[in-house]
């Protein structure tokens, strides 16, 4: 069967014959009539595609072949009576030769071409991978980076807290501390201000013995404590009461009886003329006494001492 070759390099229509129907390969194989050592082949599935090369016969060809056998016998063996130019086949061989090497440049620059296009698409494909490995490595970094700054913020919050904890545990138990030392000193308050009667009650009617007001007494004559002038007998009686108040509650039964008479005998030949003065050390006095300064009454000779009448008070 005559069809037509559309050459992409000479722009025109060539005739080709069918030689063979390769139904294993699923390809029409046809060659050129001008040259039949020439041939090409098309597979099945790109003969219904409009950009195939091979086309049908032409309108006169395809009258020409609708004819009997003898008619196409007449033509063949008037064809073959005519002498063929020679010229004319070496024009058309030339023209084949031209076409196929024109066809077959085309065909090797399509075939580089795509293969440049195929090589394009790997190295786009690899450079793809590349950046994505890349950017998964990146990430992957970020993540663990990210991870890190988590975990080092949380180990930094619970220090943070677990000094807050501590910081708090400490302010409580030094509040505690001093709560419970204050309360220990307004117990010792209360304390000393529930005896302090009983001390002003000891101090207002219960006097020193004999032998702790001499011993008390001198030993402030040596310090100089008490002096000629200054305080009344009194005051310096309450000074030494104030060191020695909580031996005058040991006192008990008969030799308080005594050592009381005894004071008061000896406060009746202590001389009205013996002054002392306040001590300058508050260790030495109570917190509960005030000194009160008093003058003295001038005696009508200081240089002599009277005696002291019974139930007289020192000073007044």
């Amino acid at each position: 069967q005559r069809l037509q070759w559309f050459s992409t390099s000479l722009k025109k229509l060539i005739p080709v014959k069918v030689t063979k129907m390769d139904h294993a390969a699923s390809q029409v194989i046809v060659t050129f009539e001008m040259d039949s050592k020439v041939w090409k082949s098309v597979p099945f599935w790109f003969l219904s595609k409009e950009e195939c090369p091979l086309k049908g016969p032409l309108p006169g060809q395809e009258k020409e072949d609708s004819g009997d056998e003898e008619d196409r016998k007449k033509r063949k063996v008037a064809r073959r009576s005519v002498t063929p130019d020679v010229w004319e086949m070496e024009r058309k061989r030339i023209q084949a030769t031209q076409y196929l090497t024109a066809d077959h440049a085309v065909r090797e620059a399509e075939q580089k071409a795509e293969e440049d296009r195929v090589r394009k698409i790997e190295e786009e494909h690899r450079r793809r991978a590349v950046q994505e490995a890349e950017r998964q490595k990146v990430q992957e970094a970020f993540e663990k980076r990210k991870k890190e700054a988590e975990e080092q913020r949380l180990r930094e919050e619970e220090e943070w807290r677990q000094r807050l904890v501590e910081k708090r545990k400490k302010e409580a138990e030094e509040e505690a501390t001093q709560l419970a030392e204050e309360e220990a000193d307004e117990e010792e308050r209360q304390e000393r201000k529930r005896k302090r009667p009983a001390e002003e009650a000891v101090i207002k009617h219960d006097p020193l013995t004999l032998d702790i007001l001499s011993s008390e007494l001198s030993s402030a004559r040596q310090d100089g404590v008490v002096k000629s002038s200054g305080w009344l007998l009194r005051d310096s009686r309450m000074w030494a009461i104030s060191r020695y108040t909580p031996k005058s509650f040991l006192v008990v039964g008969q030799e308080r009886a005594q050592k009381k008479q005894a004071a008061e005998d000896a406060f009746e030949q202590a001389p009205s003329s013996l002054l002392c003065r306040w001590c300058c050390d508050s260790a030495l006095r109570p917190r509960w006494f005030l000194p009160v300064v008093v003058k003295p009454k001038p005696d009508p000779e200081p240089e002599q001492n009277y005696p002291v009448q019974q139930g007289s008070w020192f000073g007044s």
